[in-house]
């Protein structure tokens, strides 16, 4: 947890070489940027840097390198009673770091800032203001982009086309433009210059970390490396984003039907870094006046967002992983719109009955289980000592599922300040959480960062729009009636979420079993399932 990370930093500030590491890093990555393999996100990935963009890359990856050495040193000086200070510090560096190199690095610094079970709280403080500090490209940039990727200019490709930017983020910005017979799209343009450098930043980034793991060997930072080198590319790729969007429309479609929109693209204008689809206005889904001014219920919208994350990650398996507050709008008639397609993760169809049946474990209290869940999702190893984790992850669970009892009696009656004691003591238990798997061999599926990130995420929207909601009370109910379904349509079988008994009187009967299940899920959270 972030606190382990503290202790680490600190730890390894105190070395004697690691100052001269860091500093001597700082000129190696300057060096070594523009030698190394410019192509290290495979062999689709056909844009080569050239030599200027090349030596850009170098001087920002240098600015990195450089700006860790003072921190190492910052903290070296600061010892255990200036740690808190010397985290300010380092963030407020880190900060400038990423918004003097720009583009992915806004973007990599946005996602540590999402990192609140990991990463110190100063550090989460420092990085905020990124998320208003995306790039803008200029007029004539957007239509450079444009005319290369359709083979045509803006006045042949759309019958009006704004010049100025509705929004940008730290990879694009979208414009508002007409076709021929007046319907409105939005056009996503790259900013020019992100593909080219892609190569190089990821190559030059896994170097930065090699390095970092020479010098502090307790912070394994490699799965930062895998996750860009995995996602940036897709994300860089409208054509992939585009073909998210219509995967995500298929699988919420037979569930929610006209209740969630996803704008639909228009391959012939679109390209790899252009992408044009249908304009979509809302309401921000979290502006609770907005809503109760359209006569909507925060607290409705609230709880269908999380049904539509919830049948994302356990019944269709493909996630949108980038809900911040742009990219999620409610219409005039209650509908919910998701936007921007450009991160998601899939999870593979075993895994999404074995996380419902970690869900219904966790529920139950049932450790012993929770334990063969997390094993075989990869989480932790076949010979992980459970005799050690059982206990330690017992008491946590029961320590949590105690607090939220005491949570939901103050939440009654406490408003908004219950609803932050309530979120102070979720992050209390994910870091005891976090402190127990440190000492364990813990490794994180792919997509499950990018979905813990999505949840803590979509919980800050929920509660801006309805300062009494719980994502994990709203969650609960909806997880414990797909379990059902799964069991009774044979996808879950019995043994896997019921127990002894249980599971031998349910196991002849798919319907027998999913009514056992329900009646065992209703005395436990004392939620109807239906």
């Amino acid at each position: 947890g972030a606190g382990a990370m503290a202790t680490a930093l600190l730890r390894a500030a105190r070395r004697p070489g690691t100052l001269a590491a860091a500093a001597g890093g700082a000129a190696l990555a300057a060096y070594a940027a523009p030698r190394l393999s410019l192509n290290p996100l495979g062999a689709a990935w056909d844009d080569s840097p050239s030599p200027m963009q090349a030596l850009a890359s170098a001087l920002r990856v240098g600015r990195c390198a450089a700006a860790a050495a003072v921190i190492v040193a910052d903290y070296r000086a600061s010892g255990p009673e200036g740690l808190e200070a010397a985290h300010a510090r380092s963030g407020e560096r880190l900060r400038r770091v990423c918004e003097a190199n720009g583009g992915i690095y806004i973007k990599l610094g946005q996602h540590v800032a999402l990192l609140d079970y990991l990463v110190p709280e100063p550090y989460l403080r420092a990085l905020q203001p990124l998320f208003d500090r995306a790039p803008r490209s200029t007029a004539r940039e957007a239509r450079r982009v444009i005319a290369a990727d359709l083979g045509m200019a803006v006045e042949e490709a759309f019958d009006r086309f704004e010049d100025e930017p509705i929004a940008s983020a730290s990879l694009a910005q979208v414009h508002r433009a007409w076709l021929p017979g007046g319907r409105a799209v939005a056009v996503k343009v790259q900013h020019p210059g992100l593909r080219e450098s892609a190569g190089a930043e990821v190559a030059a980034l896994a170097a930065l970390v090699a390095l970092v793991r020479l010098a502090l060997p307790e912070l394994g930072f490699q799965w930062l490396v895998d996750e860009v080198r995995h996602n940036l590319p897709l994300e860089l790729d409208f054509r992939a984003e585009a073909a998210n969007a219509a995967r995500c429309t298929a699988g919420l479609a037979p569930r929610f039907g006209g209740r969630v929109v996803v704008p639909q693209s228009h391959a012939e204008l679109s390209g790899p870094r252009v992408l044009t689809m249908d304009f979509e206005s809302g309401m921000p889904l979290g502006d609770p006046a907005a809503l109760r001014a359209a006569g909507l219920s925060p607290a409705s919208v609230a709880r269908l967002l999380s049904r539509v994350f919830g049948h994302m990650t356990f019944a269709s398996g493909f996630v949108h992983c980038d809900p911040h507050p742009g990219n999620l709008l409610v219409t005039r008639d209650g509908r919910l719109a998701l936007i921007d397609f450009g991160l998601c993760a899939e999870v593979p169809r075993p895994d999404t009955a074995r996380l419902t049946a970690a869900i219904v474990h966790t529920m139950e209290g049932d450790v012993a289980r929770l334990v063969d869940d997390a094993v075989l999702l990869g989480f932790l190893p076949p010979d992980v000592d459970r005799a050690a984790l059982a206990p330690l992850l017992g008491r946590a669970l029961k320590a949590g599922a105690d607090q939220a009892v005491r949570d939901f009696e103050e939440g009654r009656a406490g408003g908004y300040a219950a609803v932050g004691r309530r979120r102070r003591h979720f992050h209390d238990v994910s870091n005891e959480l976090n402190a127990i798997f440190f000492r364990f061999p813990f490794a994180v599926p792919d997509y499950f960062s990018l979905i813990t990130r999505s949840l803590i995420v979509l919980e800050g929207i929920a509660l801006s729009g309805d300062p009494g909601f719980d994502i994990l009370d709203a969650a609960f109910p909806w997880v414990a009636a797909h379990a059902v379904r799964m069991v009774r349509d044979g996808e879950v079988h019995a043994g896997d979420v019921l127990a002894g008994a249980s599971a031998l009187h349910a196991a002849a009967s798919p319907e027998r079993a999913a009514r056992a299940l329900a009646e065992r899920l209703e005395a436990t959270t004392g939620h109807r399932v239906d």
